[in-house]
Parts: C-alpha cells; structure tokens; sequence
C-alpha cells in the first residue's frame, strides 16, 4: 500500500495540474479522492484478511509484529487522502499551509512517540503514525473547504473507510472467538467479508458497476 500511495503522489500531481482550469476540474478532483478511497480500502482488506497466507512472505520471527499491519495499512490510507487533499494549497499557491500541515503532524508524531514507545513499545510508534497522518487529513479537509472548496461526497468516501474497518474488525472477533484454531475457515469467513465488501461498492457505484462489466465484455 505504501508504494501504490506514492506512486499515486507522483502521478497524480501533474494531472491535478493539467486539469486546473477545466470547468469540471473540481469535479475530477473529487471522483478521483472516491476511486482513491475505494482502491485504498480494498487493498487494506485484500491484505489484512488474509494475513494468515500473506505472513508467509516474511520471516517467522517478524510474524509477532504483525498485529502492528492494520495500524500501519490504515495509517496509508489517511496519508494517501491527505495527498489528495493537498492539491488546494497547491494550486491556489499557498504552499506554507502544507509546511505548516506537516510540522504539526511532525511534532504529533515525535510527541506520541516519546509519550507510547516507553509504555507499549513498537505499537506507540504504529499509533503514532495513525495519529498523525489522520490528523494532517482532517486539517487539510477543513482548510482545503474554506480556501478552495471541492464537493467530495463525504458521505459515501467515509461509509467506504468506516464499512471497510468494521468488517476487520468481525474478522478479529471472529478469529479469537469462532475459528481460533481454523485457519481454512478464517480465510473461507473473511473471503465473504471482502465479498461483502465488493458487493456494497458495486450497489454504491453503479457507473462503476457498468464500467467493469463493458471491459468483460
């Protein structure tokens, strides 16, 4: 996730740019936060769903630092809207705000974790993260509406991150409570989840829906 947020930085930019002074410019710049958040989340659940195969990939004696991933994963997805939401200051030039942004997420970040790491080790630092990244994003929104507003559907943006973290969270309930000891039936369980996941996209994004069935054909 860490590498899709910053190519996405580094793609999205010039085309921010290259669209400024379309009259549907603004519009563009809210469809592409919408499918930004549906990619984002999607890929936080892809991966945290199916942890139990995906630890494979790295050493057993990091595999007690994996419950540190759903912090770091959602950390990406608010450090990836607040690059979405960075374009106002951008290009309304005033670039001080995003140095200002940044410092206060810098100071949140060193604060909590001089404040955590002392007390609950490497998951202060995850929090951290969370933290700080997720405070960048609402300052950015609030400043971005008062000095040049772009009617993100907020509504739905947020049903995506709020649905996408609850089912994780069924997942962990489930695991700990129902397939402890079932690894086949906590990946069968949490395929549904993410099944669950797509099919409330598909009824959310109907224009979206057509799209993907148009390629198949």
């Amino acid at each position: 996730m860490s590498i899709f947020v910053q190519a996405f930085r580094y793609a999205a930019e010039p085309f921010f740019f290259s669209k400024q002074k379309d009259s549907d410019a603004k519009q563009t710049y809210a469809d592409v936060m919408k499918f930004f958040v549906i990619i984002m989340t999607f890929l936080f659940l892809s991966i945290i769903l199916y942890l139990d195969i995906v630890k494979y990939f790295v050493g057993e004696k990091f595999w007690s630092g994996l419950k540190i991933v759903p912090i770091l994963l959602y950390s990406h997805v608010f450090l990836g809207v607040f690059y979405n939401l960075s374009i106002w200051y951008k290009l309304t030039g005033q670039t001080r705000f995003g140095a200002y942004i940044s410092l206060m997420g810098t100071a949140i970040s060193v604060g909590m974790n001089i404040a955590l790491i002392p007390v609950i080790g490497y998951m202060g630092s995850a929090w951290a993260n969370f933290a700080c990244y997720g405070v960048m994003m609402i300052v950015s929104y609030f400043l971005g509406q008062k000095y040049y507003r772009v009617n993100y559907e907020l509504k739905r943006i947020l049903s995506y991150m709020i649905i996408s973290a609850g089912l994780y969270f069924v997942s962990v309930f489930t695991t700990k409570y129902l397939f402890a000891d079932s690894m086949p039936m906590r990946l069968v369980f949490n395929t549904l989840l993410l099944m669950v996941f797509i099919i409330y996209i598909a009824f959310s994004e109907p224009g979206l829906k057509r799209m993907l069935v148009r390629k198949q054909r």
